[in-house]
């Protein structure tokens, strides 16, 4: 339920990172907890025909909870109320996930990829 509050905020991490790789035609994503499986999809397809094939690590580097979209927000349930940092969370880590992917080399050069931090609150 949205009506409990609980004064946690300053507990918990207000930065954390995310990795992507590729090797070949293969590419993975670290996410730092838990996305729900949309999230995850959303990643997916941004990757197109460059990276045919995506993985996305969930729980790698970091662990901050579940992520959800906006609309799973009204939705009671564990994931939800797990989700320490709200709806906004998700969809940021889709974009910096997806801006990775974008920024990656060619299949076959070496580089580092690096995107820009995005404010989720």
């Amino acid at each position: 339920p949205s009506w409990p509050r609980v004064p946690i905020g300053r507990f918990l991490p207000t930065e954390t990172d995310l990795v992507a790789v590729a090797l070949g035609r293969v590419a993975l994503v670290t996410m730092p907890g838990e996305p729900v499986t949309a999230l995850g999809r959303e990643i997916k397809d941004a990757a197109g025909a460059r990276w045919p094939h995506v993985v996305v690590a969930g729980v790698s580097n970091d662990y901050l909870g579940y992520f959800i979209r906006p609309e799973d927000d009204a939705r009671t349930g564990y994931v939800t109320c797990a989700a320490l940092y709200g709806p906004r969370l998700g969809p940021c880590l889709v974009a910096t996930a997806r801006e990775l992917l974008r920024r990656l080399p060619e299949p076959g050069a070496m580089t580092e990829a690096v995107a820009p931090a995005c404010d989720f609150r």
